[in-house]
């Protein structure tokens, strides 16, 4: 699947909150990310980007991708927020909040 750049900085931003969001990344999380990373080809200067995108601006192009482009992001979010073995609260949040804003639909 092809991700535009907009759409790999975007995905890369929640990714990184994603595995941030609990200030300790566990190794499983940070060899679970390069593997994510790597597969969609998130390039080093896409992660960059991804570190300057505004929220506004990586929601905005999260609601504008196709269901099987919302489905990876919500599959990577749910592999990493499980990584470790252990969904806390603030990752289940965190993910809800980011299907709401995406306006991502899912059922798993």
């Amino acid at each position: 699947m092809n991700f535009t750049e907009s759409e790999k900085a975007a995905i890369a931003k929640i990714l990184l909150e994603m595995i941030n969001i609990d200030d300790h990344i566990d190794d499983r999380e940070s060899i679970l990310m390069f593997n994510i990373t790597n597969n969609l080809q998130i390039t080093d200067e896409d992660i960059e980007s991804a570190k300057r995108m505004h929220p506004i601006t990586c929601f905005h192009t999260i609601s504008k991708m196709g269901p099987e482009k919302k489905a990876v992001l919500v599959v990577s979010m749910h592999e990493l927020m499980s990584a470790d073995n252990v969904i806390k609260p603030e990752e289940m949040k965190f993910f809800n909040d980011v299907c709401n804003i995406g306006n991502i639909k899912f059922d798993f």
